[in-house]
C-alpha cells in the first residue's frame, strides 16, 4: 500500500482517538490536508538501515531517506502544499538553497514565477540548482534577506514559519510512521523548526518521543528551550558551520510546537557532524549534506544515552551538497 495514504489512514484514526490539544498554528487536520495535496508530486522515499552503525550507536536505527525526495531534500513537501493550497502566480521566499530549490520547483510544476532571495554565502551548487529549476535568484548579505524579500511583488512564503509549509513537512512523519510503526524516537535535524515542528505534531498524535538535533555553533533552538522563549543567534551574528540549512532561528508558529512537543534538543559540534557525514557516505554509500548528518550526529553523541537501545528513526534531510574539496 501507498506509506503516505496507509500514514494518513493510521492518523486520522489517532485524530479520531484523541482529544485536540493546544491550539497550534497546525494540527493533525492540517497535516492530512497536506498529504492530499502532495500525493501527486511527492516522491515516497526510502527507508534505509545499517547493521554497524546499528552496532556504534548501540541502538537498532532506521532513516527516513529525505535526500532522495523531489529537489533533493524535505523541503519539497512543504513548498508543494503551499503551492497547491495559495495557488499565487509569482511566490518570493528567502533561502540559502533547499527551500529555494523546493520552491522553484513547484513554481514550475504550477507555472509560478519564483523569486529566491539567498545569502551572499549561500552553497553554489544550491544557487545553480535553483536557477536551473527556473527561480531567480538574488545574492544579499544574510542580515538583508527579510528586508529584501518585503521588497519584491510577489507571494511571501516563508521557508519554516509557513502553516502550510510546517504542514507539508509533517507528512514526512506520516509516510515514515505507515513504513515503520515499531518506532520509539525520532530525532530530526532542527534550524527554523518547521520540520521539527511538522515532524513533532504527527510524531505525537503516534506516540512517539520526538529528539531535535541542532549544530552547537546554531544552538538558538537549544537555548530558547532552556530559557522558555524564543532566543536569537549568540551576538546577534549568523553562524558558520557547515550544516548551513539549520542556522535560522525559530518563528513565531514553530517555537510554541517546538517548546511544547519535541522532548529535547541535542546540540552536535562541526567534527561531530563531519564524522557522522563521513559515515553515511562511506557506511550507507548515500551523499547527505551537514545538516542532514545532524541527526546520526545526535544519536552517536553520549547525550543521547537516555534514549540509547531504542527503536529509533532518524530523519535524513537531503542531500543537496558539493563534492569539491571544501564543502
Amino acid at each position: 500500500m501507498d506509506p503516505l495514504i496507509e500514514g494518513a489512514w493510521c492518523l486520522q484514526m489517532a485524530i479520531d482517538n484523541q482529544s485536540e490539544g493546544p491550539g497550534y498554528s497546525i494540527n493533525g487536520e492540517s497535516i492530512l490536508s497536506a498529504c492530499k495535496n502532495i500525493a501527486d508530486n511527492s516522491t515516497r522515499t526510502p527507508v534505509m538501515s545499517c547493521s554497524y552503525l546499528d552496532k556504534l550507536s548501540a541502538s537498532p536505527l532506521v532513516f527516513k531517506c529525505e535526500n532522495f525526495q523531489k529537489s533533493g531534500s524535505f523541503k519539497f513537501r512543504g513548498a508543494c502544499n503551499a503551492v497547491k493550497t495559495y495557488r499565487q502566480d509569482s511566490y518570493v521566499t528567502e533561502s540559502s538553497g533547499n527551500h529555494g530549490q523546493a520552491l522553484a520547483l513547484a513554481g514550475s510544476l504550477a507555472n509560478s514565477k519564483v523569486t529566491v532571495v539567498a545569502p551572499l554565502d549561500a552553497p553554489v551548487v544550491k544557487i545553480s540548482a535553483m536557477e536551473g529549476y527556473g527561480a531567480t535568484v538574488l545574492k544579499v548579505k544574510p542580515e538583508d534577506r527579510a528586508a529584501e524579500s518585503q521588497k519584491i511583488d510577489a507571494f511571501l512564503v516563508h521557508p519554516s514559519n509557513d502553516p502550510h509549509v510546517m504542514s507539508g513537512q509533517g507528512t514526512l512523519m506520516v509516510e515514515f510512521y505507515a513504513q515503520c510503526k515499531d518506532l520509539d524516537v525520532v530525532v530530526v535535524p532542527i534550524g527554523g523548526g518547521g520540520l521539527a515542528s511538522g515532524v513533532a505534531v504527527a510524531a505525537k498524535l503516534f506516540g512517539l518521543v520526538v529528539i531535535a538535533a541542532e549544530p552547537s555553533l546554531a544552538d538558538d533552538a537549544f537555548r530558547s528551550k532552556q530559557l522558555g522563549q524564543i532566543q536569537g543567534h549568540r551576538d546577534n551574528i549568523i553562524p558558520s558551520t557547515m550544516a548551513d540549512g539549520l542556522r535560522t532561528t525559530l518563528g513565531s508558529n514553530t517555537w510554541p510546537i517546538v517548546r511544547d512537543l519535541v522532548d529535547c534538543i541535542v546540540t552536535v559540534d562541526e567534527e561531530e557532524i563531519s564524522s557522522a557525514m563521513r559515515l553515511l557516505f562511506e557506511r550507507m554509500k548515500i551523499v547527505v549534506e551537514g545538516s542532514s548528518a545532524t541527526g546520526l550526529a545526535a544519536v552517536l553523541s553520549p547525550k543521547f544515552d537516555p534514549w540509547r537501545g531504542k527503536r529509533i528513526g532518524i530523519v535524513l534531510t537531503g542531500g543537496n551538497v558539493s563534492l569539491k574539496p571544501n564543502f
